[in-house]
């Protein structure tokens, strides 16, 4: 049988059954959640804006819906601040930030972004899902600029994909 393939844009979120398949890229600053219940064969899929939604609803939906959070598999990707690539984008023609400016909101920038990645990792250890069940990668890395997540029904699998 030939399941469907959802896209998920920026700050939306989905639920696929089996053997339907959603995507979605370009998480950045952004938190990427993606849930397999294996049990059920159902995915969760979501691309949340850090500042205006919260990635929480979808992995209590999740585990509501499990009745048990060991049949859940949870990866957070994300969290990682667009800073790294402003004093790139500033060239001398368009110097709109000083470097004094850019050394300042790097350094702000990263105090909140460790702070949004404390409060992610508690809020879901705290959900009773096996650590062994939970994938992060929320810690700042300027490596990467953005990530990718597949929910994928058919195999049961959840797929990291790095954007350099």
């Amino acid at each position: 049988m030939e399941g469907k393939y959802f896209e998920v844009d920026a700050n939306d979120q989905t639920i696929v059954e089996f053997p339907d398949k959603a995507e979605t890229c370009g998480i950045g600053p952004c938190v990427g959640v993606g849930i397999m219940n294996r049990k059920f064969k159902r995915g969760y899929l979501g691309h949340f804006l850090s500042s205006t939604t919260d990635p929480e609803i979808l992995i209590d939906l999740a585990l509501i819906e499990a009745r048990k959070p060991n049949q859940l598999e949870v990866i957070l990707v994300g969290n990682n601040p667009t800073l790294f690539q402003l004093e790139e984008d500033c060239t001398l023609e368009d110097d709109y930030f000083s470097t004094n400016e850019i050394h300042e909101y790097e350094e702000l920038s990263a105090l909140v972004t460790k702070e949004h990645e404390d409060w992610l990792k508690k809020m879901v250890y705290s959900k009773g899902i096996p650590r062994k069940n939970i994938t992060l990668r929320i810690s700042a890395n300027p490596k990467i600029t953005a990530y990718g997540l597949l929910v994928d029904t058919e195999s049961g699998k959840i797929t990291i994909k790095e954007e350099l």
